[in-house]
């Protein structure tokens, strides 16, 4: 997202919004892993077919999480195809960029990745701007 100079939402922004786009999805992701610990049902170990409550705040958050995370996969897939000219194709009259990220939401970041960058020419890196070593022309497969 930072290598298109989107937002947190997957939409244009300005350079300190795109600036601090990793930062505010590493939090909601931390969090969601936090809630997750403390609110998550516990599965009971033995068989005693006891209901397990399920705490509505984790609940919520994950439904947010969950709907957050198709809208920005949506958004930047995309923003990827429309600066790079990739035909839109649908799939049972729907968007592939929707579609896509929510039956293999792996696959569809692995391919917006290799949209964006050629690993084979750089490598990539974690601590980076733009999670590659340096700039680098954008591949288009």
């Amino acid at each position: 997202m930072t290598r298109l100079n989107l937002n947190m939402w997957g939409l244009p922004g300005t350079p300190e919004e795109v600036r601090k786009t990793f930062k505010y999805l590493l939090y909601i992701w931390i969090l969601y892993v936090v809630l997750g610990i403390f609110f998550a049902p516990a599965e009971s170990l033995d068989e005693s077919n006891e209901d397990v409550v399920v705490n509505p705040i984790y609940s919520l958050y994950s439904a947010f999480v969950m709907v957050f995370t198709l809208v920005v996969l949506y958004r930047t897939r995309k923003a990827i195809r429309e600066k790079y000219n990739i035909p839109n194709n649908t799939c049972c009259g729907v968007t592939n960029d929707c579609c896509a990220p929510f039956w293999c939401g792996c696959c569809a970041i692995s391919q917006m990745a290799r949209h964006t960058v050629d690993y084979e020419v750089n490598s990539a890196m974690l601590c980076s701007d733009t999670g590659v070593r340096t700039p680098s022309p954008v591949m288009i497969v």
